[in-house]
């Protein structure tokens, strides 16, 4: 590898490009996770891997380097937090997610005054919350969920009710073990009447951790990832609490028993109730991001350490030097720093304008399209590098295994991925028919150069066919739409039964325009220290997102032919390019030493022969 090229990369340039806010915080999180409560420890037991997420989870509120508070002030900061504890272990991310922005967070928005002793008890874990939404039957459009929480004039009490199996809770994390607080998502019932989804919060447990009377808790038990997340069942028969703990910013019940509410309609107090989902879904690419990084950090190291066969034919030569590893890890390298910069600016759209209702639909847009386009690369990219390490990246003691099985929740936590991509298309064309959002124009004149090249390896000329891509796919779904329900089709039957699967790829190709936009606005603040390297990382991910719609632009004659065959050839060259740089790429993500202490990522020999040995020397042979 070229000297010169390592001294032209400034890595702590390109970390603080990447970590984009609260830099000092960060720093200071990556000194608490030196302690021993955070290093990496592999347990068989549902129980132990518990125990160890929860001890984390309290250190790390312990280190008060962020709070429930954040949320209003400094969203940034959560976030932060959020991709710190990702580095460190998915389960504690996840439990850490639960507590500060899904529990705490939707008392903080939600409550008032009256609630105030409990938001006070979130940042020290006096009282552990969780977040009971999800009922059996309603993953999905749980603005029909079935627990009801009925008032009772004579007492001024609600009373909660699981009416049916399939209004059971479920999957509610945190609530098998540790939580002793929940807000419970019902249907508000006063005087017969249903006024729609409302939150309400309830004590679950005692002082001494057994259920309240009312509530009855089950363990979802061991599930393919996230061991240390303990996932409750909640069923209510007549739970008993006091009307004070409906969540009252937006709606109440008076003592004369009058319910009263500043939104009008019930699907108006549903969105505004789970409007947490929002900032729950940034969380999770925030932490998502950070695993997948520690993933691509060990596979780099072992790849750069991995002899196998060379030209004589001795096993002298690392395997990152062949095409087949670079072409393979590389890309998907360039993929996580362009969405990086993608998911850092919808953070900063998030900070600027979360508090400007008028701007709420707009954050709605960004964050249901982002995870999706986030997480289904997460998992693609945990299971390319597990292959890439072949046996290797299959031991539990190496994680990667790991990576893949906990990827895997991203794609349909805090809603499932394809259901938010058709939310994307619905939301999308009704704000285009509104008029609040108009999409960008198509350059016709550009757009026929573009016909005419022989390469596509210009940032503008891959931002112009995103665009063409978007405009001619919602072209096609609206000519469909207005055919068909001109024949007298329901929009039901159109979506769901007939075009679903034009919805899904308007949904991601206006996905991949609105990243690629945001990716380039944030390239250009870039220093120049780092620019070249990272527009050729941005440039590769580019020219990959063309490949993978390659078939359709040559169909819609948006290429030439030429221009088709070259992307192989250039995707080589911008290999190329970047290889010298990936150890240094993946050492300027900051990552905690502690999460990366797994014998591939190290002296794998010594390190596998150690533990295999010492392991054997405690099995007694039975042959």
């Amino acid at each position: 590898m070229n000297s010169d090229s390592h001294r032209q990369f400034d890595k702590r340039a390109f970390r603080d490009f990447l970590d984009n806010d609260n830099l000092e915080t960060r720093e200071m999180w990556r000194e608490v996770f030196t302690e021993k409560v955070f290093e990496m420890k592999h347990y068989d037991r549902l129980e132990d891997n518990r125990l160890q997420a929860v001890k984390q989870l309290k250190r790390a509120s312990e280190a008060k380097l962020a709070s429930v508070y954040d949320l209003v002030e400094n969203p940034q900061k959560i976030f932060a937090a959020h991709e710190m504890l990702g580095f460190i272990d998915s389960s504690l991310a996840i439990k850490y997610s639960v507590q500060y922005n899904l529990y705490g967070g939707t008392v903080l928005s939600l409550g008032t005054d009256r609630h105030q002793q409990f938001i006070d008890r979130v940042d020290d874990m006096a009282d552990v919350g969780c977040f009971a939404l999800t009922e059996i039957g309603y993953g999905s459009n749980t603005i029909e969920l079935e627990t009801t929480a009925t008032y009772v004039k004579d007492s001024h009490e609600f009373l909660l009710n699981s009416p049916t199996p399939m209004s059971h809770k479920y999957l509610i994390s945190s609530g098998a073990v540790h939580a002793t607080h929940a807000v419970v998502f019902a249907q508000l019932v006063i005087d017969g009447c249903n006024e729609g989804v409302h939150a309400f919060l309830t004590q679950i447990r005692k002082e001494d951790h057994s259920p309240c009377p009312g509530v009855y808790i089950g363990d979802i038990g061991h599930k393919q990832g996230f061991l240390g997340v303990d996932n409750a069942r909640f069923c209510f028969k007549n739970m008993r609490i006091p009307a004070e703990n409906l969540l009252n910013k937006f709606s109440d019940v008076d003592s004369s028993g009058k319910f009263h509410s500043s939104i009008m309609s019930r699907r108006g107090r549903f969105l505004r109730v789970a409007q947490r989902l929002l900032s729950g879904r940034l969380s999770i690419c925030g932490m998502g991001l950070s695993g997948s990084k520690v993933t691509q950090a060990i596979t780099f190291r072992y790849a750069s350490q991995r002899l196998a066969a060379g030209p004589t034919g001795k096993s002298d030569t690392p395997i990152l030097e062949y095409q087949l590893v670079r072409n393979a890890l590389i890309p998907r390298l360039a993929r996580s720093i362009y969405l990086n910069m993608g998911y850092n600016m919808v953070k900063n759209l998030f900070q600027q304008h979360y508090k400007d209702d008028t701007k709420i639909p707009e954050l709605d847009r960004l964050c249901c399209l982002m995870k999706p386009i986030l997480t289904y690369h997460m998992v693609a990219t945990a299971s390319l590098c597990r292959e890439r390490c072949g046996g290797h990246g299959y031991a539990t003691i190496n994680v990667l295994g790991k990576s893949v099985a906990d990827s895997h929740a991203g794609l349909t936590g805090e809603g499932d991925n394809a259901v938010l991509l058709q939310k994307t298309t619905k939301d999308l064309l009704e704000a285009i028919k509104s008029g609040s959002v108009t999409l960008p124009q198509i350059d016709s004149e550009l757009m026929e150069s573009i016909q005419k090249k022989e390469s596509l390896t210009n940032l503008e000329t891959i931002k112009e066919l995103l665009r063409y891509r978007e405009s001619t796919l919602l072209q096609e779904l609206n000519q469909r739409v207005l055919k068909k329900t001109g024949a007298g089709k329901s929009m039901f039957e159109i979506w769901m039964r007939e075009e679903n699967k034009l919805v899904l790829r308007v949904g991601w190709a206006h996905s991949e325009r609105v990243m690629w936009d945001l990716a380039l606005e944030n390239l250009q603040t870039a220093g120049q220290s780092i620019r070249p390297v990272l527009n050729n990382l941005v440039l590769l991910a580019g020219v990959g997102i063309i490949k993978n719609s390659l078939s359709w632009y040559l169909l819609n004659g948006s290429v030439s032919v030429q221009a088709g065959k070259s992307l192989e050839a250039d995707i080589n060259v911008l290999v190329e390019k970047i290889a010298p740089h990936v150890l240094d790429i993946c050492d300027s993500f900051g990552i905690p030493e502690s999460a990366l202490h797994v014998p591939i990522a190290g002296d794998y020999v010594t390190e596998l022969t150690r533990a295999n040995h010492d392991k054997a020397a405690r099995i007694p042979s039975r042959l």
